[in-house]
């Protein structure tokens, strides 16, 4: 019988406390030092307004400055930040394992549900007065407020659809999400409007996955509307839901109305040519009403601002896929661009045909570009072909968003990982939900790093990123397989 650890000596709402507690000192530190480690000199309204709370800072100046420590040299408050940083995934990724614990051992009741929420409560006021901000953004106190209180929507929603489809995991998967450093970091200390976003897109799954009628998807449609027309991330995962819905829908056959599906509740494919050509036209149809609903609240909601081909310029430049930053496409792209280079001076072409028909750069760009959109087109389609129950539906937005990010999107920053935190935390715990979360802490880093963004070194930042995520899902994946072909011999 194994020794009881520290943790497991106290009652299970006691461990909750203390684990809180170490987070929060933790803001508290961040709190410190964020105005001599960011990059950025803009100081936040509060930093400001209200000088006296740039103390703690000026004290740990004076302290470095009495031990000779020269205040112009800021890579130790850096190192200092990453620690903290560290630091507190630590304790983030112990308190989830925690209310796993709680949740296989103890009935939870709706109680537990203000433990998550007052937790994210005291950890977004901390961090929503920071003196300094860890972007150029300066946003103010009611947009950063704003997001603070769709954070806390958020872990209610979560509260919500776990108490319909898995109970057992209801705190557990509430404070995976409540309780995540980036989350709140990016929500209540940056007002990121991602939270915004993960709130319609819960009320978009919530909706769908009760199938209580064609109302309840037209409000669905409704809600994903909203999401897209916040952030375009959400147009990749709407055929996804749209699809999950229309293969859920009963036929009308010639019994009558007939759900949809074989046997364990799996539903055949509609357009498989099993199916009649009526049942075809009205999925088609079921699809199309549902895609039209949605982009319609996305034309309604952008024709105010709409103003011709200087507005879709910015919406289309918003889709920077030339420059790599802090991207995996970043990492590859540098050995693809030295064989063009190289093949560029054994052909010993003449400059001008080089240098107007063959530039390395540009042509290991669109190499690099064009092969991870083919491999990603390959993946959305099969992911799209997985959708059958929710939790597959789950799945495929995870895997979707997380294919996007490293495939697609060229550029890279911490607040993109939200994206797939919210899915994860609706989902079973698995390899892919610990990679996830892992990534959530290592993309943390990416703020400590930025002090050496003018180095060679930042090229291969992603890797630090990507790499600790991705080994480990490797890895469980790996050993899976190996257990499977145990058990089938």
């Amino acid at each position: 019988m194994k020794a009881p650890t520290i943790l497991q000596r106290f009652s299970p709402l006691t461990r909750f406390i203390l684990l809180g507690s170490v987070l929060e000192l933790l803001y508290l530190l961040i709190f410190a030092l964020t105005p001599i480690s960011t990059t950025y000199s803009t100081l936040s309204p509060s930093g400001m307004g209200w000088p006296w709370i740039l103390a703690p800072a000026q004290l740990i100046v004076h302290i470095n400055s009495s031990l000779e420590i020269r205040s112009a040299d800021l890579g130790s408050y850096f190192l200092l930040l990453a620690l903290i940083f560290t630091a507190l995934a630590s304790i983030y990724l112990c308190a989830v394992g925690n209310a796993f614990h709680t949740d296989n051992n103890i009935p939870i009741t709706s109680r537990w549900l203000f433990l998550p929420v007052i937790g994210a409560t005291i950890f977004g006021i901390t961090l929503l007065f920071l003196p300094a901000l860890f972007n150029n953004e300066a946003n103010s106190y009611i947009f950063r407020s704003l997001s603070l209180l769709s954070h806390l929507i958020n872990c209610v929603l979560i509260w919500a659809f776990l108490g319909i489809l898995a109970p057992g995991r209801r705190l557990a998967g509430t404070i995976l999400y409540a309780w995540n450093p980036l989350a709140i970091l990016e929500l209540a200390g940056n007002g990121h409007n991602e939270g915004f976003l993960i709130c319609f897109l819960l009320l978009t799954t919530l909706l769908i996955i009760q199938q209580k009628g064609r109302w309840y998807d037209l409000w669905a449609m409704v809600f994903l509307g909203f999401a897209i027309s916040i952030n375009f991330i959400a147009l990749l995962l709407a055929p996804l839901y749209i699809w999950f819905s229309v293969r859920r829908e009963p036929q009308q056959g010639s019994k009558g109305l007939q759900p949809l599906g074989g046997a364990w509740g799996v539903p055949t494919n509609p357009l498989s040519p099993g199916v009649g050509r009526g049942n075809q036209a009205l999925f088609v149809w079921a699809f199309c009403w549902r895609a039209i609903v949605a982009l319609t609240i996305v034309f309604t909601l952008y024709l105010p601002f709409w103003h011709g081909s200087a507005t879709f310029l910015a919406i289309t430049s918003s889709f920077d896929m030339q420059q790599f930053i802090h991207s995996p496409l970043g990492v590859l792209v540098i050995p693809v661009r030295w064989l063009f280079s190289l093949l560029v001076q054994t052909l010993n072409l003449p400059t001008t045909i080089s240098s107007y028909y063959l530039q390395p750069i540009i042509a290991a760009n669109m190499t690099v570009l064009a092969s991870a959109m083919f491999i990603f087109a390959l993946i959305y389609f099969y992911l799209l072909g997985r959708v059958r129950s929710i939790d597959t539906l789950l799945t495929s937005l995870c895997l979707a968003t997380l294919s996007f990010i490293v495939l697609i999107s060229g550029q890279f920053w911490p607040w993109y990982v939200l994206w797939a935190l919210w899915i994860v935390a609706l989902r079973r715990f698995d390899a892919l939900t610990v990679s996830v979360l892992l990534l959530s802490c290592t993309a943390l880093l990416t703020y400590p790093l930025l002090s050496v963004d003018n180095l060679l070194i930042v090229n291969y930042q992603p890797l630090l990123f990507f790499g600790i995520p991705l080994i480990y899902l490797i890895t469980q994946a790996k050993r899976s397989n190996e257990r499977m072909t145990l058990l089938y011999d």
